[in-house]
């Protein structure tokens, strides 16, 4: 979901409370960050993949 939040519809984004694509990036990005940084995968593949897709989100330009 995280890497697919640029594409969502605007009027998607302010029906469920965000008012910018950043502000639901950011919010998925932190979820993911939680999901990694607990060790809720024990797939190595899968957190490879997982973190190969959070180089993606730049918060600062």
């Amino acid at each position: 979901m995280f890497a697919a939040a640029p594409y969502v519809e605007k009027r998607l984004l302010r029906s469920n409370g965000y008012n910018k694509r950043r502000a639901i990036r950011r919010a998925f990005y932190l979820r993911v960050w939680l999901l990694c940084d607990s060790d809720y995968k024990s797939d190595r593949l899968t957190v490879l993949a997982t973190v190969l897709l959070m180089t993606c989100w730049h918060e600062e330009p």
